[in-house]
């Protein structure tokens, strides 16, 4: 008896080995820009310097325009402990056309507003949820634009899967410091029924509007002021 169930105990092991060795993950990245890695070999550059195998249509879809701020997001598996073999899945493109009263929209601090929240279907089991930030960065008229995701299982609905993310990497939903939220988002979140219980935070209150930024601006500088006075 001995001699058949040790054999059986081996095999099970190496099973549950090569499963967690060959086991593959889900990833979301934001796209910093492209390659060409030799003849027919092209490749989408993520923000952490992985190079995701890509095609040349693919990759000639990412461009910049200087009035219409573009960024994407590539989803590519990857083995768990092999991170250099990827597998590209899908691209994601975010827009925004910035108006003049957008950029003159600047103050003495640099801000954040959230103005976008997207889930989209990766296979039958998985989702990407992305939330899309405008920086504004101070003393210019430069604003850049963020998308940030997450990969979640396939739930049914945005308040399920906000709430698995809450229970699993609640810090993907706190706000950046100094966040605006966009009022059609607030509508959103109205309207999904949802309660955003980890968004808010000391450094990015419930409410906090422009008009507020730009007071806590000045009223730094005031602070400043004094100090070099002194």
């Amino acid at each position: 008896m001995k001699k058949i169930i040790i054999p059986i105990i081996i095999v099970t092991i190496l099973v549950w080995t090569y499963a967690g060795i060959t086991k593959n993950t889900i990833v979301a990245e934001q796209v910093y820009g492209s390659s060409n890695c030799g003849h027919d070999c092209y490749a989408i550059i993520t923000r952490s310097s992985k190079e995701i195998p890509s095609t040349y249509e693919i990759v000639g879809s990412i461009g910049e325009d200087s009035r219409l701020d573009t960024s994407f997001i590539i989803v590519y598996e990857q083995k768990k402990w092999f991170s250099n073999q990827t597998r590209f899945i899908k691209l994601l493109k975010f827009q925004r056309t910035f108006t003049e009263e957008d950029y003159a929209s600047y103050t003495s601090l640099d801000y954040n507003k959230l103005i976008s929240e997207s889930i989209d279907a990766i296979g039958g089991d998985h989702l990407v949820m992305t939330r899309v930030y405008e920086i504004h960065h101070k003393d210019t008229s430069t604003i850049d634009l963020l998308p940030e995701s997450i990969i979640t299982p396939a739930l049914s609905n945005s308040r399920d899967v906000k709430a698995w993310i809450a229970s699993n990497d609640p810090t993907f939903l706190n706000l950046k410091p100094l966040t605006v939220v966009d009022s059609e988002l607030l509508s959103q979140w109205n309207q999904e029924e949802y309660i955003p219980k980890f968004e808010y935070s000391i450094n990015s209150p419930k409410g906090l509007t422009f008009e507020q930024v730009v007071k806590i601006g000045e009223q730094k500088a005031a602070v400043l002021q004094i100090i070099d006075n002194d």
